[in-house]
């Protein structure tokens, strides 16, 4: 009796097929932007920033502390409310406590603009001595790059700050104004 032939591949057609198939992801890979999103990434830092300056106005409730923004050259810093044009050292790197996207510990965030933020009518955020903000309502801050956005929203009476990816097709003005959906 005679066996029937069984239906499969031989071992060339399988490296074949394994190596089209290698080159399809490869080219699907680079054709991927693979690098972390840099609006989420300085969100993200934003929000652990809020954090420290809201811990530092707790601890220190005789000084205050506070987060300035200028949106023209991409950066915002920590100060003390008494001299709130000058940064804090910071206490790991022993440097100015300035973040300025694409200089410094955020260089390689370099499409990172800030949009529009909403501080309560001026470009400064400030914590008083139990961590809430010194403006009655929420404010926010926006952060775009490579066709994202995201906001971060601080709690005015808690001062948390959480980060949320903004829909697409929404657009934000100058520093100051507030996010708006055309």
């Amino acid at each position: 009796m005679r066996r029937a032939a069984c239906p499969g591949f031989t071992y060339a057609e399988v490296l074949t097929i394994t190596a089209v198939l290698g080159v399809l992801a490869l080219v699907g890979l680079t054709s991927v932007n693979l690098r972390p999103n840099e609006a989420e990434a300085a969100a993200r830092t934003f929000a652990s920033n809020v954090a420290y300056a809201q811990a530092q106005a707790i601890a220190r409730p005789d000084l205050g502390c506070l987060i300035k923004v200028n949106s023209s050259t991409k950066s915002y810093w920590i100060a003390l409310t008494a001299s709130p044009d000058t940064p804090v050292t910071n206490p790991i790197t022993k440097l100015p406590y300035l973040v300025q996207f694409g200089s410094g510990a955020a260089n390689r965030l370099t499409d990172v603009t800030i949009g529009s933020y909403s501080f309560g009518g001026d470009a400064v955020l400030g914590f008083d001595a139990f961590g809430a903000l010194d403006q009655s309502q929420d404010a926010t801050i926006t952060f775009q790059a490579g066709g994202e956005t995201y906001t971060v929203t601080i709690a005015a009476t808690t001062g948390v700050a959480v980060v949320s990816r903004s829909p697409t097709g929404v657009t934000s003005g100058g520093g100051g104004g507030s996010v708006s959906e055309f």
